[in-house]
């Protein structure tokens, strides 16, 4: 596969929520549909995910955002792309993955210097 195989490859399922939870299994279906490169249904089993994921599991929650983000950013859905990082960041801190993910939103997008400004002092 193209880049897709290249992305897949960092894409993370999280952890939590016992073995065999209905969260793990639509990550893995996301992780699948992303790997052939349907990254609508992707996308739409990781916002399934998180309907499962506890509030209180931030790092499962963070994981599932960005490899929702992941498939935004292959369907061209660049905005929803920085948002779900930014959500990432907010859930488990400024990890490189999270910053990685939101800069290749970014720069795919062209955000301009003053979105990122607002962007930047959101409370």
């Amino acid at each position: 596969m193209s880049q897709g195989a290249g992305i897949a490859g960092i894409l993370d399922l999280g952890s939590g929520g016992g073995p065999g939870g209905a969260w793990e299994k639509l990550c893995a279906d996301g992780a699948r549909l992303f790997a052939e490169e349907d990254f609508k249904k992707a996308g739409e089993a990781y916002t399934d995910a998180l309907s499962f994921i506890s509030l209180s599991d931030r790092r499962a929650r963070a994981a599932v955002l960005l490899n929702r983000a992941h498939a935004h950013i292959k369907r061209n859905m660049l905005r929803e792309a920085v948002w779900d990082a930014d959500g990432a960041i907010a859930l488990s801190g400024s990890s490189v993955r999270s910053l990685y993910t939101r800069g290749l939103a970014r720069r795919e997008s062209k955000v301009s210097e003053r979105e990122r400004e607002r962007e930047n002092t959101k409370p």
